[in-house]
């Protein structure tokens, strides 16, 4: 050490910028005194800085209390129910008799749903397809546990909040499966002539969908949504082939109005705002499960912006602190924007979503959940649609029933029929109504707010069909 020493502070011109360098008076200038005091300030700035920022993540909450989230997000738990009286285990046992039906040629439910007829009865090889379907053994024994799950008042699927964003949702995909067999029993059911079974049906699937709410979480309401889809597309295929009579409509209306009840992701917004700040309290300090988060997804190139172990060491807590105040303040926004149509909230949450992407190189917690959430609010309202759409059509066939004749306008139906006319979600005005020699046709315009005539894009046997639509129609032939 001492001959490197006598080597730098020996006279001689460093080359490049370090011949300006002055070694002596580098040494002068710092001293421990001086050190220690750098040292002073920088520990009173950062406990300054430290103390503005857990003000501000307390600003936040304090917000969050005040929108009705409950920030300990045990109390989300449902109460245990005895496993005699809890449906869910009868559910759970009927999904994993269902659990191979969408693999090879067994997806029966898929095939009706292409292959169902756009007017008339389907064919005799289709209905043996099915009657196949719903008389094997796994499917029939699912559908009576369903039905006795359905009869118990309780259910309770052992959701565990306090795993944050662990939590493991076997159950959702097999309550997809099973309204898929139920709907294509119900389909059945109603071109043989028995119209009460395939009610049984249908409401079986309402119930089923209705247990999701014990889930108070985003992916429970999608699941849910999609089930209502499945549910639609069944009603509206059903009338296409046979034309309901008057009590039938009234009845399958009877049926829908829960649905509307349904669609909202108020309280689960709340909920998800709950789970994210509690998995940013929970892996806070702890640079393993960051890391983990942090790991880019696969064909993603790593950020080396951040350090897992930096962002959970103590000199970047009053950033992860601003961070967590970000976060919740990015969350509070769709809670508030879910409770007032798309339509009206279109332009803000677009808005939304370009104010969170300037920000998400800046603050890794931020980017990591909020994103999907922009969408939730589609969802929402594509949910609104197929509802409004349903019930309008269910209406028309209740007039139709009555009258002989479908009506030239939609006004007709109320207040008769229908109390008031359903609006269009994404534009907030009445929902359009073709009626033709061929088809009966009701209609929203979709998320592109283009009128393209009632068609949506869809893919069939590998072939993209009216590319570019987005419409969500309710199209029954005549």
């Amino acid at each position: 050490m001492k001959a490197v020493w006598s080597w730098l502070v020996e006279e001689r011109e460093f080359p490049g910028p370090l011949r300006y360098l002055d070694v002596f008076k580098l040494r002068r200038l710092v001293t421990l005194k001086r050190l220690i005091i750098f040292l002073c300030v920088v520990v009173v700035l950062h406990t300054a800085f430290n103390v503005w920022a857990y003000l501000a993540l307390q600003q936040q909450l304090k917000k969050a209390r005040a929108a009705g989230i409950e920030l300990d997000i045990r109390k989300n738990d449902q109460p245990e129910v005895k496993r005699g009286q809890n449906a869910a285990h009868l559910y759970v046992a009927a999904f994993e008799l269902l659990a191979s039906m969408e693999t090879g040629d067994s997806d029966v439910p898929g095939t009706v749903r292409d292959e169902w007829p756009e007017s008339g009865s389907p064919s005799a090889e289709l209905r043996e397809k099915m009657s196949n379907f719903v008389d094997s053994t796994p499917v029939s024994l699912a559908m009576d546990l369903i039905e006795q799950g359905n009869r118990m008042p309780k259910c309770n699927w052992g959701l565990r909040y306090e795993d944050t964003f662990a939590m493991v949702l076997p159950h959702l995909a097999g309550v997809r499966n099973a309204a898929r067999a139920l709907l294509v029993r119900a389909r059945l059911r109603y071109v043989t002539g028995d119209a009460p079974g395939a009610l049984a049906d249908l409401q079986a699937v309402r119930e089923l969908a209705e247990r999701i709410e014990s889930d108070r979480i985003v992916i429970s309401e999608l699941v849910q949504y999609a089930v209502l889809d499945l549910w639609v597309t069944a009603v509206r295929q059903m009338s296409s082939a046979h034309h309901p009579d008057a009590d039938t409509a009234r009845q399958v209306a009877d049926l829908l109005r829960p649905w509307e009840e349904l669609i909202g992701t108020t309280e689960a917004l709340k909920v998800e705002t709950a789970l994210g700040y509690s998995w940013t309290e929970q892996v806070r300090g702890d640079p393993v499960q960051l890391a983990e988060v942090l790991e880019p997804a696969p064909g993603e190139r790593r950020s080396r912006q951040w350090s897992a172990r930096f962002l959970a060491s103590y000199p970047y807590r009053p950033l992860y602190r601003l961070d967590q105040a970000r976060m919740l303040r990015f969350y509070l926004q769709p809670v508030e924007l879910s409770r007032k149509p798309y339509w009206a909230t279109k332009k803000r949450l677009e808005d939304w979503s370009v104010e969170i992407g300037s920000h998400w190189r800046l603050f890794p917690l931020t980017r990591l959940f909020l994103p999907a959430l922009g969408r939730v609010q589609m969802a929402v309202a594509t949910a609104q649609a197929w509802v409004g759409t349903a019930r309008v059509g269910l209406a028309l066939e209740t007039y139709r029933a009555k009258t002989g004749s479908y009506p030239d306008s939609l006004a007709v139906l109320v207040p008769g029929i229908l109390p008031e006319l359903p609006e269009d979600p994404f534009t907030g005005t009445p929902l359009l109504y073709r009626l033709s020699d061929a088809e009966v046709l009701v209609y929203s315009v979709g998320w592109n707010g283009i009128d393209d005539g009632g068609r949506r894009e869809t893919r069939r046997k590998r072939k993209t069909l009216d590319a570019g639509t987005d419409d969500i129609a309710w199209r029954v032939a005549r």
